[in-house]
């Protein structure tokens, strides 16, 4: 493995303990309530997310150790809840103090209930890859997503991964001297959840090095539709916006994403599994090979693939994400799998929260590049 691989090692998992240093003092500072304060709301929170509890004041706790959070920091409870499910609660203050007038007080939020970290196996072939190489290896991604204004269901996503590969085919090196690949991805856009409507456009950010070190990106957006509680419809389209040019072992050649769409299907299984495929179309990509010599491009193709979320407990997820473009020989095969983290304790029901990231970082299963000379 070379030195930059264990560069952007180190440099991903100082960026990870820094976030959970930060989950562990929100949470403390969230927990810390004195008997000082004299009027309080009572909430309860469960893995359904923010529940009102009708007990009395003499038999509330505010003991660290139980499910009972109050915060004294004023913030908003819509940050759990969107305006329309607020609007539906009864709330009933309760008061320490007879002699005074209950009040509301509201409750600050766990700020990274909306954080996913992510370590696992990556695998990648496209035709980028000159017809003669694909790459196998590791892969980390931080995704966060937060609420933008008070009163609103806007959200703003932002996340980063890195792949750290090896060459899975010896051409390459022997020709060019590359014998390993780094990516650098980044997202960053806006979304919503909104009743039973879900949307979200993000920009997509590629810096490669492997043969050559290039910058790529792309628009990628998403619209859903909730049939039921278990069952949720929609489509998503990637546009690219930036190419660039490369050379593989002298050769001059050009690198741009490939523009995709599909409908999807997803559905939630008990204990908050969920599986999704979807079946689209991807623009007509280059059949070119290093070593056999090109042929003429392919016309607009089939693409289509699926993913899973499988909590296993409240702090972890099992999560896959695959996508094909055929032909299989001069098409893409991507696919990667591994272990979500939850530091706020979320897993379940992850991706229907209210300001968890509507779209994961982008990927190679998200981000296809075609290559043309």
């Amino acid at each position: 493995m070379s030195l930059s691989h264990y560069k952007s090692y180190c440099g991903f998992f100082l960026v990870m303990l820094t976030l959970c240093l930060w989950e562990k003092k929100v949470t403390e500072s969230a927990e810390q309530f004195t008997s000082h304060t004299q009027l309080v709301e009572h909430y309860q929170f469960s893995d359904q997310g923010l529940e009102l509890n009708s007990e009395s004041a003499d038999r509330l706790s505010f003991d660290s150790h139980t499910q009972y959070r109050n915060h004294p920091p004023l913030a908003e409870v819509d940050s759990h809840l969107s305006p329309e499910a607020l609007e539906k609660i009864d709330l009933d203050p309760v008061s320490y103090n007879r002699d005074e007038p209950a009040c509301v007080v509201t409750l600050e939020a766990e700020k990274t209930k909306q954080l996913e970290l992510f370590l696992g196996l990556e695998g990648s072939k496209q035709p980028q890859d000159f017809g003669v190489n694909a790459h196998f290896g590791s892969r980390l991604h931080a995704n966060y997503g937060f609420q933008i204004f008070e009163d609103s269901t806007l959200g703003f996503q932002i996340g980063t991964a890195v792949n750290l590969t090896d060459h899975a085919v010896r051409v390459t090196s022997q020709v060019d001297g590359a014998s390993s690949r780094t990516q650098s991805f980044t997202t960053l856009g806006f979304f919503q959840r909104h009743e039973r409507i879900s949307w979200a456009v993000v920009f997509d950010y590629l810096y490669q090095q492997d043969y050559s070190k290039v910058s790529l990106s792309q628009l990628r957006m998403q619209g859903g539709y909730a049939l039921n509680e278990t069952q949720e419809a929609g489509a998503f389209f990637m546009f690219p916006t930036s190419g660039a040019n490369a050379e593989w072992a002298g050769i001059p050649v050009a690198l741009d994403p490939l523009a995709q769409g599909a409908f999807y299907f997803r559905q939630t299984w008990d204990h908050a599994a969920e599986t999704t495929f979807w079946l689209g179309a991807a623009e007509s990509h280059g059949q070119v090979n290093a070593a056999l010599g090109d042929t003429s491009d392919t016309n607009v193709q089939i693409a289509f693939g699926s993913d899973f979320h499988v909590p296993l407990n409240k702090h972890v997820a099992l999560f896959g994400q695959a996508n094909f473009i055929m032909p299989s020989d001069t098409g893409t095969v991507d696919a990667y799998l591994g272990f979500a983290i939850y530091p706020g304790g979320n897993a379940y029901g992850w991706r229907k929260q209210q300001y968890s990231p509507v779209l994961p970082v982008a990927n190679n299963t998200s981000f296809a590049v075609d290559l043309d000379r």
